[in-house]
């Protein structure tokens, strides 16, 4: 499973720090993309669209600041354009980062396991 990470800088909630510790804690799920860690190339514009076009699942991470993201509202409607399997995780940037993170890796995990076990079941009954 791919997940594809998207949020927003803006409002000075998520760093490269933080996101490298929701990276390490989602790898367990499947192949995550967070734009900030991953993309080296040199058109970023194209890598963060063909990254989303191959995600199993696009995880929106709702800031107060997502609004004045316009990659944030593109990424969305990219999403939606691939018929991507989306999450929105509303998080309050007022809580200390350690509860926000936890509260994050609990709701992808409560939306990504039966995604899961939908796959494992699929591939058993074409054996």
């Amino acid at each position: 499973m791919r997940i594809f990470v998207s949020y927003t800088i803006r409002d000075n909630y998520f760093n490269k720090k933080r996101l490298s510790e929701l990276c390490l804690l989602l790898n367990p799920y499947g192949k995550v993309y967070i734009d900030l860690l991953h993309n080296d190339s040199k058109n970023r514009q194209r890598r963060v669209e063909d990254e989303l076009k191959l995600s199993s699942v696009v995880v929106f991470l709702i800031t107060p600041a997502v609004s004045k993201s316009l990659w944030f509202m593109k990424e969305r409607k990219l999403a939606s354009q691939y018929k991507k399997k989306c999450f929105e995780i509303f998080i309050d940037n007022t809580v200390d980062w350690t509860v926000s993170l936890n509260k994050i890796v609990m709701d992808i995990e409560e939306q990504i396991q039966p995604i899961k076990l939908f796959q494992r079941s699929t591939k058993n009954s074409t054996r």
